[in-house]
């Protein structure tokens, strides 16, 4: 199962052809069966529809840009951490991945992070790591599960 981010949604997408293809798991199926389920009586096509009213309802439109930001900053208290921006969660998988119980090498973790090679990697080495992408993946989500 692989979930292909369409060109023109990819960051930093030269010549306008650079997809992102993201390896699905069981439990990530699970986690988004029970989220379009959460928010079924809204009624629409989006995964993560926007629940802000309009006048005539809940807004048609999936979720912005933004909309995880406004939503941490105003729970960050009850969450009780140290303040953080969505966008660090990249940096906890790429520590956490390379963490020695998990594995990952660098170069599997830069492609499921999406960034692009450097170098002679960037030019010779085509490879998508899918496999080894779905296996570390995986391993991370069993470590999660077993700490629950």
């Amino acid at each position: 199962m692989i979930w292909t981010i369409p060109a023109e949604r990819v960051k930093q997408n030269k010549n306008g052809e650079r997809t992102h293809k993201v390896p699905i798991t069981q439990n990530m199926v699970v986690l988004l069966d029970e989220l379009r389920a959460a928010f079924g009586y809204l009624n629409s096509k989006d995964v993560f529809p926007s629940t802000t009213i309009n006048k005539s309802g809940p807004s048609e439109q999936p979720i912005d840009r933004h909309s995880l930001s406004r939503s941490i900053s105003r729970k960050l208290e009850q969450l009780g951490v140290p303040k953080f921006v969505p966008h660090d969660l990249r940096r906890t998988v790429a520590t956490r991945l390379g963490d020695a119980d998990i594995g990952a090498v660098p170069i599997v973790v830069e492609k499921i992070l999406n960034h692009q090679l450097q170098g002679v990697q960037g030019g010779y080495n085509m490879q998508e790591y899918m496999e080894k992408r779905l296996m570390f993946i995986n391993k991370w989500q069993l470590k999660l599960t077993s700490n629950l």
